[in-house]
């Protein structure tokens, strides 16, 4: 690092570019290195050392790797850290292991501020609550049985006076905390994952003495504990992110204001998640609970999987449900991360809602970006004149993927393309193969082709993107993405 440090960078974890701040696996050797491990109760050391981030802590290397004596407990000067985080947006993830050796933590949850305020100042206590300072992110959990909600994190730096709460009152170190209860010093409970101790108490070291770890644990057992920082840093489109280093499929976050899933591997990588559907109704009309929309009360114009209701400010791949479970991107915001010249739309279908990689995955490459995702203009593109076409992945045998059409009926406009238009069919996104943009009713070819509306109703028999009423290869989910080339 530019500050004279190395850390340990965690590149891979949801989109990487995670910087190490403290590390402690073990409870005691980094406070007090003279007990070698053993309560400190009666220790020489200053008890100022029961505070992860005090000055006596600070470490020019901050490896992952477990050590012993007081370098089982590491941290970062807060002054680094801010430099770390930047001024705006950042985030602190919370990473516990089941064993001190291990790379891979067993929980892991992410706090995302919207500012650095005074988080790790010298001079200012910080008492931030989940949904009002921070949102809250679970990346995973393998504690089975056990609570992990992230409700507070506490700063309380080294030498400052700690009044917040309980924990003040009773004389506990400063430090960092995360965890769950109505004050800085947390709740008692075995059930919830959290970073949470108490060293010392009014003046002394503390009798019971409970550390970050397993010895006298008020909260979930761990062996180690990892504590890291990044700054929300934001880039144009996933090809962006992709030619900035980037390597790992996960959530980015965009300059639009809106974050989504980007597939970093697949051919190249660099691929913005556009559009998700895994549900064939709810999306469409959420008040029928994913049953046939005929008869619901929401406008028709949600049949089309791009009209505005249906525009998110985060695109995921993992599967939603209601309203979300089909969701797009404002086209205007297509259209910039298309580019202006050469760009490719790739439609990928799932055996399951779940999956996060497809079945059948096709690719059209276009010449220029024209009109397509324009508000006004509707397109009706062939293979082998506006695009080439490239199967990309084929799992279901005995069936036809021929990428013969891709048409763009966007929100508003007269839908005039063929029979597609003459019966009053939605707008929107369609891929496959026909005549027309009705596409061919052809259970044996992979298309995404729906029939939500016709002729100012809801349409009778209804077909759905998915396998309600098909007239295409069924899937359980498809995703829509888009890179300049």
């Amino acid at each position: 690092m530019t500050d004279g440090t190395s850390r340990y960078c965690d590149m891979t974890t949801s989109g990487g570019g995670w910087t190490l701040i403290a590390r402690v696996n073990k409870d005691f050797s980094w406070v007090c290195p003279s007990k070698k491990n053993a309560n400190c109760n009666g220790a020489s050391e200053p008890r100022a050392r029961g505070n992860l981030f005090d000055s006596s802590h600070w470490a020019t290397s901050v490896d992952l790797a477990p050590k012993t004596g007081a370098d089982s407990g590491v941290s970062t000067k807060p002054s680094n850290v801010r430099a770390y985080a930047g001024a705006g947006k950042f985030e602190l993830r919370f990473s516990f292991y089941a064993n001190e050796a291990d790379s891979t933590p067993r929980d892991d949850g992410v706090a995302s501020f919207k500012t650095l305020g005074t988080m790790f100042s010298d001079k200012s206590n910080i008492h931030a609550t989940r949904n009002s300072q921070y949102t809250w992110k679970v990346l995973k959990q393998g504690s089975t049985g056990k609570q992990f909600t992230g409700d507070m994190v506490c700063w309380l730096p080294s030498g400052t006076a700690a009044t917040l709460g309980s924990r003040g009152k009773t004389g506990y170190e400063g430090g960092l905390f995360m965890g769950d209860g109505g004050s800085c010093h947390l709740d008692n409970d075995n059930n919830e994952i959290m970073m949470k101790s108490h060293y010392t108490s009014s003046g002394n070291w503390y009798g019971g003495m409970h550390g970050f770890l397993t010895s006298g644990a008020l909260q979930v057992g761990s062996k180690k504990i990892a504590v890291w920082v990044r700054a929300v840093q934001k880039k144009a489109s996933c090809a962006a992110w992709k030619a900035s280093g980037s390597s790992t499929n996960g959530m980015y976050a965009m300059t639009d204001g809106t974050s989504r899933y980007c597939d970093m591997t697949t051919s190249g990588g660099g691929w913005t998640l556009i559009a998700r559907v895994n549900k064939d109704f709810s999306w469409v009309c959420p008040s029928k609970k994913n049953a046939n929309c005929n008869g619901a009360s929401e406008p028709r114009a949600r049949g089309n999987l791009f009209d505005s209701s249906h525009w998110a400010t985060s695109v995921d791949l993992a599967p939603k449900t209601g309203a979300d479970s089909g969701v797009s991107t404002k086209p205007s915001n297509v259209r910039a991360y298309a580019g202006a010249g050469n760009f490719e739309l790739r439609f990928s279908f799932y055996a399951n809602e779940a999956d996060s990689t497809p079945r059948d995955d096709g690719v059209a490459s276009f010449k220029t970006l024209g009109t397509m995702f324009s508000d006004k203009s509707n397109i009706h593109a062939t293979r082998n004149s506006q695009y080439t076409w490239k199967v990309l992945k084929q799992g279901s045998t005995g069936k036809q993927f021929t990428g013969d059409m891709v048409c763009w009926l966007p929100s508003g406009t007269a839908a005039t393309l063929g029979s597609r238009g003459k019966t009053g069919y939605e707008g929107g996104l369609f891929m496959g193969d026909g005549g027309s943009c009705h596409l061919d009713n052809d259970n044996n070819e992979i298309m995404m082709k729906s029939h939500y509306t016709s002729s100012g109703n809801w349409y009778g028999g209804m077909h759905g993107f998915l396998t309600s009423g098909a007239l295409q290869v069924g899937s359980k989910k498809i995703a829509v993405w888009v890179r300049a080339r």
